[in-house]
Parts: structure tokens; C-alpha cells; sequence
């Protein structure tokens, strides 16, 4: 049997979600279960460093979780661009579970760093649509696998908010301030109606076909979206 070691980059642990969401309950059970096996020759072994502002809290982190897991304390440091440049081994997944507004910076490094091949974050990626658009661009382009966490996309206060983007009402809205070039909104409801309202059999998807049709024949003319597009 063999075992493979993944080494895993781990920034911003020290928050209350990365602790108990990633750390305890995914990196460390990983650990103590065994790792994960994935044919009967082949084991995969996360080995996490643990990295970011506060050394106390790395610390007080890599003593209480460590040695349970792989008989002594997490390695983990402040120095995460040392990290990224290779100074503790190698580790080619990076997963941000830092502050939303820190976030950018974390992932550019990443993708900036040669070793890491696999980039993840929490949610969400950016404050606003078209900086997560910028990063997830940019991640795209830096040729890394990548992800972002989504396990409570299905509570029912978000399914009933799936429900309202799928609603042709909204998407009549986001047309009208679209359509009108003093609306304080506008910006925000053109990046929705690209990027979210997405091509279907729901209402809102005909209301999107609907007024893409306008512009196509020249009913309405949108200066973000051209007939050639």
C-alpha cells in the first residue's frame, strides 16, 4: 500500500470557521481515519502547515491538533511568503480561509507561487461580482485547479433565494435599471444579469432571452452587450 502525502498550505485557520470547519473536522479527521483511499494500492495523506498572523493562536492550534493526529504539533509559521516560496517543503494546495478583504492578496501569491498546483477559499471570494470575477480570472489563467467552499448553499433560506434569482419578476427589474442609465444600481444589475441569470426553462431566463433579443434586433441598445457578443 501506498501512501501519498498532499501537502496542504492552511491560512487563516485561526478563525472560528477554518478551525472547526476545515481544520478539525476535514484535515485533522482525514488524518486520524487514515487518509483517504482511493484504490486498494493508493492512500492519500493531507500533511497541513498552518499559517498566519498571530504565532500564539498557530501555536496554541498546532499543539491542541497535532499530536492527535500525527504524534506532535502542526508545523506553522507567520512566514507565509516563505511558504510560498518553498522555505518549509512542499506543499502544492493552498486554501485561504482568511478575512473576505484579505482574501485577493492570499490568492494571488498563490497563483504567483510555482509549487501550489490547487487553489481553495471560503466564501465568499470578493465583496462584490466583478472582483470574484477578477480573481477567479486570474486563478483561471494562472493554470491552478481551484475551488470555493459551498456546503451551506443548500439551507432553505438560500434555496428560497435560488428561487427569487430564477423569478422572471426580478430579472424585469434588473432590466429596467439596466435600461436606464441614471440608475444608481445599474452597474450591479448588469453584472447579476450576466453572470447569474443563467440560460434555461425558468422565468427569468426568459426574461433574459427576451431582452437579449431586444438588443439583438435593435429594440434596445445596451452598450455592455453588443449583437456581436
Amino acid at each position: 500500500m501506498k501512501t501519498h502525502r498532499i501537502g496542504i498550505i492552511m491560512n487563516g485557520v485561526t478563525g472560528r470557521m477554518g478551525t472547526n470547519q476545515h481544520l478539525i473536522r476535514s484535515i485533522t479527521a482525514i488524518i486520524e481515519q487514515g487518509g483517504v483511499r482511493i484504490s486498494p494500492d493508493l492512500t492519500l495523506m493531507p500533511d497541513p502547515i498552518l499559517t498566519g498572523r498571530n504565532a500564539n493562536k498557530l501555536k496554541a492550534l498546532a499543539d491542541a491538533h497535532g499530536p492527535g493526529a500525527i504524534g506532535k504539533p502542526y508545523k506553522y509559521t507567520t512566514d507565509i511568503a516563505g511558504v510560498f516560496a518553498g522555505k518549509e517543503g512542499e506543499y502544492e494546495v493552498f486554501f485561504d480561509a482568511s478575512g473576505t478583504l484579505q482574501r485577493a492578496d492570499f490568492l494571488k501569491q498563490a497563483c504567483d507561487a510555482p509549487m501550489i498546483k490547487a487553489v481553495y477559499c471560503e466564501k465568499p471570494t470578493a465583496t462584490q461580482a466583478k472582483e470574484a470575477v477578477r480573481i477567479a480570472d486570474m486563478v483561471k489563467a494562472a493554470g491552478k485547479k481551484n475551488g470555493v467552499v459551498q456546503d451551506k448553499l443548500w439551507l432553505p433560506g438560500l434555496l428560497k433565494l435560488k428561487q427569487a434569482i430564477d423569478n422572471g419578476a426580478l430579472v424585469k427589474e434588473l432590466v429596467a435599471q439596466i435600461k436606464d442609465a441614471g440608475n444608481e444600481h445599474r452597474e450591479d444589475s448588469l453584472n447579476f444579469f450576466i453572470y447569474n441569470t443563467l440560460p434555461g426553462t425558468t422565468s427569468a431566463a426568459g426574461e433574459k432571452a427576451a431582452f437579449l433579443k431586444e438588443i439583438i434586433l435593435g429594440a434596445a441598445a445596451v452598450a455592455e452587450i453588443t449583437p456581436e457578443l
